[in-house]
């Protein structure tokens, strides 16, 4: 298989377990958000009055729950977030490290073809200052993105494990790092670490205005500047010290196309102290799936170093065998071959290796890393040896943090139970309903059944008595038409009469007078609807009053914003009750005919308008009623004005003493609907049947009819009841992880 095809098959296998890391993530916030659910109407809760003992243990669930959506599961998160983002790596990546002067930037410079612009290195052997990723990028010219410690990362992570080994506190701001050591910490047998730490202060005011950057994209010609200790001329350079972090971006002229990125890191051992090495270390370990360790070769075979540097590889990514992702090579110049003692010792140097704690390294291998034909031939050896072992890698990784999420479910589960307990499900509601239904016998039926009796019999007692105000409406009608109208001027009938004849001119004006008459009848269409709202609102009266129905409180649901009327309301809420079919039967008789009850009127124009068009025939030049007032030879005009405005006055005699004659209809109407109402409300299907109807509806609203006995101990029912609706979601939810 050829290198680039190694490599890609590499990369490829990976994407189905970042796949099934990034349903682990997802889950994770599910749970967040069911967490979250539970935190929120527990807030809610302690808005009511509680024990204090019963309050402390409310709080205490409140705060478990908060640790485990502020900590817990966001650092499982972003645990997950880094693996997720290891496994869909665009690249497979190489990193090698060692101590300084071993010629890491050397082998890495012949591997990729590039030079010291891009890959720093240094006469005196130790150049690399910060731990840098390079990518084999199709890109034109070079740059980098430095990231930069920001000023509480510094003096945590960089100086902090100094000082602690001097026993000394962490300064706490920059000024108090650059504070000159105490004598006595300058006389410990630290040398190295003071020197370092002095440096570091020294140069302070060189690489501080980073701190506050951050980050930035840097030209190939500042590559060196920001990476490395000294420059092409050895000089010191101190911008490094604030770096973090840099990822390189080139195209690697010895390894055209193949989708790679190498590591360089400082050399270790620079810093003695092992903290800040480890910490180094897991920053690098991050971003690589695979560790050259890198020496030269040495007289006196596997040193205390190398066993020292293991450890550091071994502590970048703890939960992986370092053996399988590490490769030992030593760094054998031609020179080198030359000195006796050297030759002497690379015979005994794989012997001493297979019997040090090194021995199970995946691989051990002798190497001039200056020789780029050698480099090359080794390096496909040990991609190999990747490609044999990532599966299992990441497979392992995979497991660990699987294996953590599991606990950490559990640890949820166990929290249900005890979330559980703080309000148990209230079985109460079904009591409380059959109460009700008492309650409605006892309070409510009873007085309805009054109420709406006084309306049904002081209607008909009405009805055969006329309307007051169906007759107050005819007598405004009678009033209005005193003056007739349409009646013309002579000099109008004149006009007429020029354009047609006198008898022709005669007509038209009766049929006018007659329309505009008769439109003033029309007004008696508001007054029997108003008649029968009217009466509606004496019957809502009824089911409101606190003496009778007790409805006044109760505030029906409205669909989807759509404002109904309280009519409709009642009636779509009866339709649905009734627990047989034969009581789902009589519930929707008793709202069919609240539904009509709401509707239902009396329209002059079918009521009245056939009764009273007869009566203005006296205008009507075809009906015999008019000879009286109609045309005649010999008539001056204003004779026959009069005609006209007689024949007016005497049909609208006509029509007030007709409606003066069925003025008791409406009331015989309004008896009728009213009565037929009152026989759904009490008697459909019969009166236990409708009375039980009736019962269903109260006990579904006793909270706002009794509020004083049911609101309360049904909003704590609901709430127990929504809690722990909220408390089985989150205990399912933990449960079923499914990656």
């Amino acid at each position: 298989m050829s290198r680039s095809n190694t490599i890609n098959t590499i990369i490829a296998s990976r994407q189905p377990i970042a796949e099934k890391t990034g349903r682990m993530i997802a889950h994770l916030r599910k749970v967040t958000d069911a967490l979250y659910g539970c935190s929120d109407l527990l807030t809610k809760s302690l808005q009511k009055s509680f024990a204090d003992e019963q309050k402390s243990v409310i709080q205490e669930r409140q705060a478990e729950i908060t640790h485990f959506v502020n900590n817990l599961i966001p650092d499982h998160i972003k645990s997950l977030d880094q693996l997720q983002r290891r496994f869909n790596r665009s690249t497979l990546n190489i990193g090698v490290v060692g101590n300084a002067g071993q010629g890491k930037s050397t082998l890495l410079q012949k591997l990729t073809g590039l030079a010291d612009e891009e890959i720093p290195t240094g006469a005196k052997g130790d150049c690399t200052g910060a731990a840098a990723i390079l990518e084999n990028a199709d890109v034109t010219e070079a740059y980098a993105d430095i990231e930069f410690y920001s000023e509480s990362e510094f003096l945590e992570q960089v100086v902090a494990p100094y000082y602690r080994n001097f026993g000394l506190p962490q300064p706490s701001t920059l000024s108090a790092f650059a504070e000159s050591l105490p004598d006595d910490v300058k006389t410990q047998e630290r040398s190295d670490e003071i020197e370092f730490i002095e440096r570091l202060q020294n140069e302070l005011h060189e690489y501080r205005p980073f701190f506050s950057e951050l980050q930035k994209r840097i030209k190939k010609s500042e590559i060196r500047k920001f990476t490395a200790k000294s420059d092409e001329n050895g000089q010191y350079l101190s911008f490094w010290a604030a770096v973090k972090s840099a990822r390189v971006y080139c195209r690697f002229p010895s390894l055209t196309g193949e989708k790679i990125s190498l590591g360089d890191t400082p050399g270790l051992g620079d810093r003695a102290v092992l903290e800040a090495e480890e910490r180094l270390m897991k920053d690098f370990g991050r971003n690589i799936d695979a560790i050259i360790m890198l020496r030269k070769v040495n007289i006196r075979g596997i040193r205390k170093e190398d066993v020292r540097l293991f450890s550091l590889v071994k502590s970048a990514i703890p939960e992986l065998p370092a053996e399988k992702w590490t490769y030992f090579i030593v760094n054998v110049f031609a020179s080198d071959k030359q000195i006796p003692a050297t030759v002497e010792a690379l015979k005994f140097l794989p012997e001493d290796f297979r019997n040090s704690s090194l021995k199970n390294i995946a691989e051990y291998i002798e190497l001039d890393c200056s020789d780029t034909a050698a480099v090359h031939k080794e390096f496909d050896r040990i991609l190999n040896g990747i490609a044999g072992n990532q599966s299992t890698l990441d497979q392992i990784l995979y497991t660990k943090r699987f294996e953590e999420v599991q606990r950490l479910l559990h640890s949820v589960t166990d929290l249900t139970a005890k979330l559980s307990a703080l309000f148990p499900k209230n079985n109460s509601i079904d009591k409380d309903a059959m109460q009700a239904q008492s309650m409605f016998q006892d309070d409510i039926s009873g007085n309805l059944a009054v109420k709406l009796n006084d309306l049904v019999t002081t209607k008909k007692e009405a009805q055969y008595h006329a309307n007051e105000v169906f007759l107050n409406a005819v007598k405004k009608i009678e009033t209005d038409l005193k003056t007739i109208p349409g009646l013309p001027e002579p000099i109008d009938m004149k006009k007429t009469a020029a354009k047609n004849r006198m008898t022709d001119a005669f007509s038209l004006y009766c049929q006018l007078i007659r329309r505009l008459t008769v439109k003033y009848f029309n007004e008696l269409d508001i007054t029997l609807h108003q008649i029968f709202d009217d009466l509606r609102d004496e019957v809502k009266q009824c089911f409101l009053a606190e003496d009778g129905g007790k409805l006044g409180k109760v505030v029906f649901q409205q669909e989807n914003g759509k404002e109904k009327s309280w009519w409709a309301s009642l009636a779509d809420e009866i339709a649905t009750l009734g627990e047989t079919p034969k009581a789902q039967e009589n519930a929707k008789q008793i709202a069919d005919v609240i539904r009509q009850f709401e509707t239902v009127t009396l329209s002059f124009r079918s009521f009245l308008l056939p009764r009273v068009l007869p009566c203005f025939n006296v205008l009507n030049t075809d009906r015999e009623e008019h000879s009286t007032f109609g045309w005649k030879q010999g008539l001056d005009i204003e004779q026959l004005i009069e005609n006209l405005r007689r024949a007016a006055e005497k049909g609208v005699a006509n029509a007030i003493k007709l409606l003066e004659n069925c003025a008791a209809e409406p009331s015989v109407a309004l008896f009728a609907i009213v009565e037929d109402l009152h026989d759904a409300v009490f008697r459909t299907g019969s009166s236990l049947a409708a009375q039980h109807i009736w019962s269903s509806f109260y006990a579904a609203h006793r909270s706002e009819i009794w509020q004083e006995v049911f609101q309360q101990k049904e909003a704590d029912t609901k709430f127990c009841n929504e809690w722990q609706d909220k408390v089985e979601h989150l205990k399912n939810t933990a449960r079923n992880i499914e990656v």
